[in-house]
């Protein structure tokens, strides 16, 4: 087994994203979970509670709920195609939209997160063999 080519990830998609489709027609671009963004910005949203992180006082679960889809919302979430609204007229991808269905959709949340976690999803050689082969068609 090739050590490097089984784990070595492409830096720049990790905070960039790659876009993973859903459905079809429907795709979100997501970065690697705790990127370097990722973590920056997590620090900032919890700059404001630190003294009680600090002295081992939990957050209330509406306060970590926030800055989690928030922090997701900058950093992990980058954009998304193909989402509609209620009335079916096309659901534009903003940080704004994206923060509100990541605090309010559950299940939403969750997908968004483990697809960040998928270490296959950028790995350097996958997606190097990937931009080739779209060359090729």
């Amino acid at each position: 087994m090739k050590l490097y080519q089984k784990y070595e990830t492409d830096l720049q998609a990790e905070v960039e994203g790659v876009w993973v489709e859903l459905a079809q027609g429907v795709k979100i671009k997501v970065a690697r979970w705790l990127n370097d963004n990722h973590i920056r910005v997590l620090d900032r949203l919890k700059a404001p509670y630190r003294d009680q992180i600090r002295a081992g006082i939990p957050l209330e679960k509406d306060i970590m709920l926030s800055i989690a889809s928030d922090a997701m919302s900058e950093a992990i979430l980058l954009g998304w195609e193909g989402f509609e609204k209620e009335d079916g007229t096309e659901l534009p991808y903003s940080k704004e939209e994206a923060a509100k269905a990541l605090k309010s959709l559950r299940d939403f949340r969750d997908d968004v997160t483990s697809l960040s976690e998928v270490r296959a999803a950028f790995n350097k050689y996958a997606l190097e063999k990937a931009k080739q082969d779209l060359k090729n068609t």
